[in-house]
């Protein structure tokens, strides 16, 4: 389902409880951490990072001055994201944290308001919706969840109904074109343009596109995303 932007209100559970664990319990915890930047590459400070698991609870870190991030968490799959007041938050699908060693991330935060109203005209006190809200990302949970609890997210700027299928496109910021935005677990793809089937939850993307896992990158002209069970088969097209 598409979501509207909000600041983050989250109750914390402090990353210090992380480190403080006990030795075992610190063998088994894996660091996630990574970057976040606005759109125009620059690094964003004092962003919130919020990992959340299937039971609802949150650890919770900040970036630094230099608009990075590192924190400790348990087993378990977690959605994670990061926001800022005046971004809108950027998210992506849940991920399996099975003991790795560490996973890296990276958010591109898009500025924007946390609501898009206007003074009307004639009263200063009310305020109507802008005709045109500012440009984001919105996201689409879609099928499949698997067995281990995990599903896609779809981050698009425009989504259209066709047949048993539904076309993702890009979002447009000015004269600025941002990729649609696949992941499922590690695996992130981007394309100019996407195209689901609510029929066997495959993908077929084209334009631009880039694949990439947290072990490797590769590009192409198109990429089709079918799944086997809870696993996911990867086609790329040069």
């Amino acid at each position: 389902m598409s979501r509207n932007p909000v600041s983050l209100v989250v109750v914390v559970v402090m990353v210090t409880i992380s480190f403080a664990a006990s030795g075992s319990e610190r063998l088994k915890s894996t660091e996630l951490d990574g970057v976040v930047t606005d759109l125009n590459d620059t690094r964003v400070l004092m962003a919130e990072v919020e990992a959340v698991d299937t039971k609802y609870k949150k650890f919770v870190t900040e970036t630094d001055s230099e608009g990075t991030f590192a924190f400790l968490v348990p087993p378990g799959v977690y959605r994670i994201r990061a926001a800022r007041e005046g971004y809108c938050e950027s998210r992506r699908a849940p991920v399996a944290v099975t003991g790795q060693k560490s996973l890296k991330f990276s958010f591109q935060l898009i500025g924007c308001p946390t609501v898009d109203y206007k003074p009307s005209d004639d009263d200063l006190t009310n305020y109507t919706p802008r005709p045109e809200p500012s440009p984001r990302y919105h996201y689409d949970d879609v099928r499949p969840v698997t067995s281990d609890g995990l599903w896609p997210v779809v981050s698009y700027g425009k989504r259209e109904p066709e047949g048993t299928s539904i076309r993702y496109s890009s979002l447009v910021v000015g004269t600025r074109k941002f990729p649609v935005i696949y992941t499922f677990n590690m695996l992130t793809v981007k394309a100019d343009d996407m195209v689901y089937s609510t029929l066997d939850s495959s993908i077929h993307a084209t334009g631009h596109v880039v694949w990439e896992t947290d072990r490797t990158s590769q590009s192409g002209s198109a990429i089709r995303i079918s799944f086997q069970g809870d696993k996911p088969k990867v086609n790329l097209e040069e």
